[in-house]
């Protein structure tokens, strides 16, 4: 039972979307590549609506599904995101949302997080969304937000403002 005793990471975000429709595997594929610096054994397959693959350890998953975030925890996430500036008729736009997830042995918080991101970005890129549920922070980080903030990811720049709730008080005193 080793398996089962072994520590991995879980990261997971939520990008929401106007529409169920299909993600085009192949431009999927490259900007994996592209984003993640990764090489793909196989092409990527999606088998009802779940797309899977492992490189280097790590398990990426996206799950498409045909129904929007819960309504009361996207609302709640949008009145006091600073990250989702065209709050107008979003909540009722979104009707469908992909979930992601990454599972990795344990990293650093930071390396797990820039998995995460990187992999989120590739899938922003790939489809038409409208933004990004980012579950650890409990925040909505509007699409064209979220790529400007990752364009430039670096040693001495991370994109904290993604990976944190900025309205939240301790997090603001840690910072000062």
């Amino acid at each position: 039972m080793e398996g089962c005793t072994e520590k991995k990471n879980v990261g997971i975000a939520m990008i929401f979307r106007e529409r169920n429709g299909k993600i085009g595997l192949s431009k999927l594929q490259r900007n994996i590549i592209s984003e993640l610096s990764i090489t793909l054994k196989d092409k990527l397959v999606e088998k009802d609506g779940i797309i899977v693959f492992e490189n280097a350890g790590i398990t990426y998953a996206i799950s498409r599904m045909p129904v929007g975030i819960p309504k009361e925890d996207f609302e709640s996430a949008l009145n006091y995101s600073v990250l989702f500036i065209n709050k107008e008729n979003v909540a009722s736009k979104q009707s469908a949302h992909i979930i992601v997830s990454v599972i990795s042995k344990p990293n650093t918080i930071i390396e797990n997080q820039l998995i995460l991101t990187k992999f989120v970005r590739a899938i922003i890129k790939s489809t038409i969304t409208l933004g990004v549920y980012w579950g650890s922070a409990i925040h909505l980080i509007q699409s064209d937000i979220y790529i400007d903030l990752t364009n430039e990811i670096a040693d001495d720049f991370l994109p904290i403002p993604i990976w944190v709730n900025t309205d939240d008080k301790e997090v603001l005193r840690m910072e000062m």
